[in-house]
């Protein structure tokens, strides 16, 4: 279940410091036995020098454990999970970067199951299957989709759903795509070959809203009331790594990044000569929601992986490690810095804290401002950039909620000639999970009378008092702040709807 070569198999999950040899990662408690030495140190042998090399013998043990006692080992492990899973049932299974939550795809009852456990109501989830034929028993497939699907990057391709097909509509409602990737590891391979024929979620193993897991006392605690069984094994793992996930454009034959992670962090991007970085070295520390942090240097830029929302201690922590394992891979310490420039971010009280203990300087970077540059990095643009940047949140310069900006920038400077028309946004950060009241807020601004919001408000399962009380801080503008988000407004008439 373990076997690798030199292009294949873990590195980025399982590097614990620079540089990348056996020593430095989470193989150096499992000592190569003669024939895997022997490999080992051949430069004709195809793992020469792979550093996950082991065998069944010297290396990581399967393990099959349910009611918190292991039942079996090796290949019979692997079968006893697929025979929980034939039967329905959601098993936990350790991979390359962490935890996925396994159960039948072509199952309704199973997926339902899942999503109640999981607390995810409707988001879709991703599949995966034995080998091509399967993807395209599903999803259309033409020839450079299988190329994309059958590479060494193996991430999740969001491909057209066939009508024909038998997964089941509450995997993905509404949603005319799947997201599918084939297995990728020799694990999921010998799980995948005992269930012929049988599409299989594999979604990452966490509540919703949590950080994937990623360790088996982690998994057996966090999972014990999810999964049903666990497939796992000894082979512990240094970093949270997602799938990667890529939306297909089949018009253009081009793939697009939805989520870089497992496959592609941490390759680097290389930029034109004339976009070149200081050879001091850039830090960008991101923002607190889906966190990314990246590294400039020269002609490459860096990203991390995507390390969770950063309210979250795990997701923190995370985020601060892999702030020093970048910088080793890199081999810099960046003198320049840049944070958003939200008062209550973690990114940024983080970034103040570091560059209070070094020399360099941090500068603030306007959250929308760094979208309209972003795309100018990437297409290689000069002059003046009129663009614009929609999402959920970001800190304006005025002190309000941005979101829906059109911004003419020619570089380190911009103007703001124009954005969506203000609204308050009661509780600030509350309305986006509780969007019932960006939903009263619109219907205050539109000017909808009292007694019409309170009873749509009772139409749509809420109570008198919810209303009320919320009418009331609107109409003293307190708890709350202006924002020009298009997001925020997507959640209010969402609700409205």
């Amino acid at each position: 279940p373990f076997i690798n070569c030199i292009n294949c198999g873990p590195r980025y999950s399982i590097i614990q410091g620079i540089p990348y040899d056996r020593p430095q990662t989470t193989m150096r408690r499992f000592v190569m036995c003669e024939a895997c030495r022997a490999e080992y140190e051949n430069p004709q042998d195809r793992r020469f020098h792979a550093q996950p090399n082991a065998c069944e013998q010297c290396g990581p043990q399967v393990v099959w454990e349910t009611g918190g006692e292991q039942r079996e080992k090796g290949i019979k492990a692997i079968c006893e999970a697929a025979g929980v899973l034939r039967q329905g049932g959601i098993v936990a299974v350790k991979g390359l970067g962490g935890f996925h939550l396994a159960c039948r795809a072509d199952d309704a009852a199973a997926v339902a199951r899942l999503r109640e456990r999981k607390g995810r109501e409707a988001k879709p989830f991703a599949l995966m299957v034995e080998d091509l034929a399967a993807a395209r028993s599903i999803v259309a497939v033409d020839e450079t989709s299988a190329r994309l699907l059958t590479g060494w990057r193996a991430p999740i391709l969001l491909l057209p759903r066939l009508e024909s097909s038998m997964v089941a509509p509450n995997v993905a409602p509404g949603i005319p795509r799947l997201g599918v990737m084939l297995a990728y590891t020799p694990l999921h391979v010998l799980l995948l070959r005992e269930l012929p024929g049988i599409p299989m979620i594999m979604t990452s193993a966490n509540p919703s809203e949590e950080p994937l897991c990623k360790d088996n006392d982690e998994a057996r605690v966090r999972m014990a009331e999810i999964a049903d069984g666990f497939l796992m094994h000894n082979r512990d793992i240094a970093r949270r790594v997602d799938d990667s996930v890529v939306l297909y454009d089949e018009l253009r034959k081009t793939e697009i990044a939805v989520r870089r992670s497992r496959g592609y962090v941490p390759q680097p991007f290389y930029i034109t000569d004339k976009q070149r970085f200081s050879q001091d070295g850039i830090l960008a520390f991101g923002g607190d929601l889906k966190a990314v942090l990246a590294i400039a240097h020269d002609d490459q830029l860096v990203l991390s992986e995507h390390l969770g929302d950063l309210e979250n201690p795990q997701a923190l922590r995370n985020y601060l490690t892999t702030l020093e394992l970048f910088k080793a891979i890199v081999d810099i310490e960046p003198k320049w810095g840049g944070c958003d420039l939200h008062p209550g971010y973690f990114s940024m009280r983080e970034a103040h804290r570091i560059f209070r203990q070094r020399e360099g300087q941090l500068i603030g970077i306007q959250h929308h401002h760094a979208h309209v540059e972003a795309v100018r990095v990437e297409y290689a643009l000069e002059g003046p950039l009129l663009g614009l940047a929609v999402d959920g949140t970001g800190y304006g310069l005025d002190k309000t909620i941005w979101g829906g900006e059109i911004l003419l920038s020619t570089g380190a400077q911009f103007e703001r000639p124009g954005h969506l028309h203000p609204f308050y946004l009661p509780g600030g950060d509350q309305s986006a999970r509780e969007v019932w009241r960006t939903g009263i807020s619109l219907l205050v601004e539109a000017g909808v009378s009292h007694d019409d919001i309170v009873q749509c408000v009772r139409q749509r399962g809420g109570e008198d008092y919810q209303a009320e009380i919320l009418l009331g801080l609107l109409a003293k503008k307190r708890g709350g702040v202006f924002c020009s988000s298009l997001g925020r407004l997507f959640d209010g008439a969402g609700w409205l709807i």
